[in-house]
């Protein structure tokens, strides 16, 4: 079953926006992207989101997500 794409909305964290896509309900789901970023389109987010509620940030620098000064290695963004 494919669900609709959703726009993406925003998170603010520490003080750090982050574009986030929100898709389906129930438990919550974190999705961590990898380097090639979040594809919105993925069939992977619509199987993810019939088991529960999907919340995927796009990191810093990626997607619509600012840069963000305080955060320079992956350690930062841990």
């Amino acid at each position: 079953m494919m669900q609709s794409v959703s726009e993406p909305g925003w998170l603010n964290v520490h003080g750090v926006q982050l574009e986030v896509v929100e898709r389906g309900e129930g438990q919550p789901i974190l999705l961590l992207h990898g380097e090639e970023g979040l594809d919105l389109k993925s069939s992977f987010l619509d199987l993810l989101a019939a088991h529960g509620r999907v919340m995927a940030p796009s990191h810093p620098g990626f997607g619509h997500s600012p840069d963000a000064e305080t955060i320079d290695t992956v350690d930062d963004l841990a």
